[in-house]
């Protein structure tokens, strides 16, 4: 059985943004809520207060949920474009080793999007990764955790 939790992007002032993405278990990625074949649903939620990047992961754990994990091109445009110009955290990062980028889920990084120049760890400081909202570039750049961003928290649904 297939289960919506909410068809569209929700704005309203400076509440939460919601947004569900379709995704195939395939090796590509598929945003057609008509599709019901092979599908696992995320649910994303963008927040609208600044937090640090621990701060960030804490709360989306509280929700059962982690930083996101931009698994295509299409998804990184998709929540590119839902910040609208602005920056959040998104589950990368390379604390325990330098230069070597992993997710949230502690899977390497395979295909990235990172920023003309970037990731550059300015000062040795920066190995937290945010999505900045500028969908026709690859909007990716590194930052000091400590730094205080939005942040788009990601959970799955496997649907049946």
């Amino acid at each position: 059985m297939f289960h919506l939790c909410m068809e569209e992007a929700k704005r309203d002032g400076d509440e939460d943004m919601t947004v569900v993405i379709y995704t195939t278990t395939d090796d590509f990625d598929v945003y057609d809520p008509e599709a019901k074949d092979n599908i696992t649903k995320t649910h994303q939620q963008i927040q609208h207060t600044e937090k640090t990047w621990n701060e960030s992961r804490q709360d989306c754990r509280q929700r059962e949920a982690d930083l996101v994990i931009i698994n295509s091109t299409e998804e990184q445009k998709f929540i590119a474009k839902q910040l609208d110009w602005r920056r959040a955290w998104i589950g990368l990062t390379d604390r325990d080793t330098e230069g070597v980028w992993k997710w949230v889920d502690n899977t390497p990084l395979t295909t990235a999007y990172w920023d003309e120049g970037q990731p550059n760890n300015e000062h040795n400081q920066e190995d937290c990764a945010e999505i900045m909202g500028f969908p026709e570039t690859k909007p990716w750049n590194d930052r000091n955790c400590s730094d205080s961003k939005l942040w788009v928290c990601e959970k799955c649904f496997c649907c049946e």
